[in-house]
């Protein structure tokens, strides 16, 4: 099997919006075994959606589709699908109805352009969508299995993930297995040069693949079912020595899925006291679900004078060795700790960029500190130049030391 890609909407090809829908799909298909071979980004036109569809359908078995299945004029997805099969567009009346439900649950006023919402090419299925308004298309031409989802991520993955995922594994003839590796608090170019032998040792069917963001790196490793066994040898012997010191999980779950995870198996509290990293730190702690369970609160100090109030950081100490230093950011995690009341309290404070750096402290340079139970730990950085980046690097590092140390609790 292979599929084609079809990304629609003028506002990526005016770059107003980033194509992580395309990114997603191709990560999801991978792990069924099914390859992409082509994406295709075009704009809100029938005629050029017509157009490749027709020119996908020549080269692979399954076309997917995102974007334009809303209830607007540039919102031409299931006109254009309708050309290509040489269907009618029909009005399915479960859905409209469902449509309608929606609406009134939401105490929203319906409007009869969301009737387009229900419109199908005739004898194509509908792919429920429980997160949003308008459904998916399951379509059949031929050989062809064509899919079309809305743009919107949080629909496109409720709709593949619930709808779609069923039918692509029934169609998928080659059984793929993957292995999952999360690694925080090293580079991939570092990581790539300490585990080549055991890349070179990998059976020619097997593909090692680096997924890196800004803190942490993803590994995933896809064999066929006739190698798993010597791909499991491989890893237990070659890789997983090399990569023990930076290892978060060995699943397919995020750094701070794993760490929520290990606070609440010892049934502690954690807290974060935060200058440049401005909550994001919390924000990722509370973006995993039943993070109450564990996270009492934080202090976003991010000016002088609120360190001072707050976090009782003395003048003295800012004015002589100033707000990111290791002497900083040990106070903020003792009276955050105590303040927050928690049995672990992250702070940092750093400087983001892309002003304010010394030829002593240049951008990118950040202290952190970890206050658990009575014991201090501190931590010094010195990441790029790029804010975001450095805003990221801060917050997936400091929660990397901290599963570190509650890993060596008894």
């Amino acid at each position: 099997m292979k599929a084609c890609i079809i990304s629609i909407g003028d506002e990526l090809l005016l770059g107003q919006t980033q194509n992580t829908n395309a990114q997603w799909l191709v990560e999801q298909l991978a792990m069924l075994g099914i390859p992409v071979h082509l994406i295709l980004t075009v704009g809100d036109d029938i005629d050029e959606v017509t157009e490749a569809l027709s020119f996908c359908a020549h080269r692979a078995n399954i076309v997917i589709t995102t974007g334009g299945l809303g209830p607007t004029n540039d919102d031409i997805t299931r006109d254009a699908l309708a050309n290509f099969l040489n269907l009618p567009l029909v009005l399915n009346h479960e859905i409209l109805n469902e449509i309608k439900r929606k609406f009134a649950e939401r105490n929203r006023p319906f409007t009869e352009n969301n009737v387009l919402q229900a419109m199908l090419p005739l004898g194509a299925t509908a792919l429920a969508n429980q997160v949003g308004m308008a459904p998916g298309i399951y379509a059949i031409k031929d050989n062809l299995h064509i899919f079309a989802f809305p743009g919107v991520p949080s629909e496109l993955y409720d709709i593949f993930l619930h709808q779609a995922l069923p039918i692509l594994k029934q169609l998928s003839f080659s059984e793929m297995h993957h292995f999952h590796f999360l690694v925080a608090g090293t580079y991939e170019s570092y990581l790539s040069t300490q585990i080549k032998e055991f890349e070179k040792a990998l059976p020619e069917t097997a593909k090692l693949a680096y997924l890196p963001s800004p803190g942490f790196i993803r590994l995933r490793i896809s064999c066929n079912k006739d190698n798993i066994q010597v791909v499991e040898n491989l890893i237990d012997k070659q890789l997983v020595p090399i990569l023990e010191p930076y290892l978060v999980n060995r699943e397919n779950k995020t750094l701070e899925e794993t760490l929520f995870e290990e606070l609440k198996k010892k049934n502690l509290t954690i807290g974060t006291c935060e200058s440049c990293t401005g909550g994001f730190i919390a924000h990722r702690i509370t973006s995993v679900p039943g993070s109450s369970a564990i996270f009492k609160g934080s202090i976003i100090s991010y000016a002088n004078e609120i360190k001072e109030k707050l976090l009782h950081v003395p003048e003295n100490v800012l004015s002589t060795y100033g707000a990111v230093s290791e002497e900083t950011v040990k106070i903020m995690a003792q009276e955050g700790q105590k303040l927050l009341n928690v049995d672990i309290c992250l702070a940092v404070s750093g400087i983001a960029g892309p002003d304010g750096g010394t030829p002593a402290k240049p951008v990118g340079y950040t202290w952190g500190a970890i206050a658990l139970a009575s014991q201090l730990y501190t931590y010094p950085f010195q990441f790029g130049k790029n804010r975001l980046q450095n805003i990221q690097w801060a917050t997936y590092s400091m929660l990397f030391e901290a599963l570190k140390l509650i890993r060596q609790l008894q």
